[in-house]
């Protein structure tokens, strides 16, 4: 029963990968990554909130009851505020019991939501590699966090039984297999040949169906460094799985 905010950014027909220096949880790295990023916000998350007249919510996450969220949260029967309380509380998910987030304050729902919007804004805000307005597919279980209207996107869209995508996902999902080495003393065409090879087999190892293969993407650099006409070859595949039946 937790569901992390995870965002990706879709460019073309593929995910693409860069490499440039950005921050993970605080600290600036520099490495190879698609363009993809968590958000520290989960259903089960629970809230930490100031005493005093005025209730401000000082942080959302990243201490979660996880899977303990069917006993722990308050909608259903537990003692612990957690982000799906609150969402149940501010009318964006019928779940539970919901008697039994009315306990809440006004003021605490309004600032537990303001401050997740916040968070998700920030994150497809850090994805995004330019201002122009895109649009925001929202799916899996936890996409009732996400709001009808986020900044930076053109519309925020929840297509049908979009809270069962990463099931549904899971089921179509093609295999793939990967190869990502340095050759030496081969030419280019036969390099790219072995690549694709060991990529296919890979593929087939995981289920993929042989009359199904296809090649994904090919790359291919030159290193003028080492002898023997080295160059560093990347094949990705995807097939079809196969039926066992």
């Amino acid at each position: 029963m937790k569901f992390e905010i995870e965002i990706k950014l879709r460019l073309n027909s593929n995910v693409t990968e860069m490499r440039s220096a950005l921050r993970d949880l605080g600290f600036r790295v520099s490495k190879s990554r698609v363009y993809e990023s968590n958000v520290l916000l989960d259903t089960s998350n629970r809230l930490l909130r100031s005493h005093g007249k005025l209730i401000r919510v000082r942080r959302v996450g990243p201490r979660s009851v996880g899977y303990r969220l069917t006993s722990r949260a308050l909608c259903f029967g537990g003692d612990t505020t957690t982000a799906t309380d609150v969402a149940v509380a501010a009318g964006r998910l019928s779940l539970g019991y919901p008697n039994r987030v009315r306990r809440l304050s006004p003021s605490l729902i309004t600032c537990a939501m303001l401050r997740m919007d916040d968070m998700i804004s920030e994150g497809v805000d850090r994805m995004k590699t330019d201002a122009t307005a895109i649009p925001l597919l929202a799916v899996g279980g936890g996409s009732f966090l996400v709001p009808a209207s986020v900044p930076g996107t053109s519309d925020v869209i929840r297509v049908e039984h979009h809270d069962v995508a990463n099931a549904v996902g899971a089921a179509i999902a093609q295999v793939s297999g990967e190869v990502d080495r340095i050759f030496t003393g081969v030419g280019r065409t036969k390099a790219i040949e072995q690549a694709q090879a060991e990529a296919t087999q890979r593929a087939l190892d995981a289920g993929a169906d042989p009359k199904t293969i296809n090649v994904l993407d090919v790359d291919d650099i030159p290193i003028a460094y080492l002898p023997g006409d080295a160059r560093r070859v990347r094949v990705r595949v995807v097939a079809d799985i196969a039926s066992f039946s």
